[in-house]
């Protein structure tokens, strides 16, 4: 989604360097519908929200340093199910 929002902000000329105001602009521009941008837009606050969860219990559960790396396997039977229909849309 990052490249996604790179690529088409480069190609028209969003200088924004935020993922997600990229896409808000690709979405004023008319690159993205309605529809595409609020699913991309929800998406992405869930990859980064998962993201962030793990960060958060590396750093206080585990007690290690964070990385971006999620495990599908330790994720919750409805965010398995999230991320399954992610990929698949």
């Amino acid at each position: 989604m990052v490249d996604f929002a790179r690529i088409y902000s480069l190609e028209n000329g969003i200088i924004q360097t935020n993922t997600q105001s990229r896409l808000y602009q690709l979405y004023d521009k008319h690159v993205l519908d309605r529809d595409d941008y609020h699913e991309i837009e929800q998406a992405y606050s869930f990859l980064l929200q998962l993201r962030f969860m793990r960060q958060i219990n590396g750093i206080l559960g585990e007690n290690i340093k964070p990385d971006n790396y999620i495990n599908p396997k330790k994720l919750s039977k409805i965010e398995q199910r999230m991320l399954t229909y992610i990929s698949h849309d």
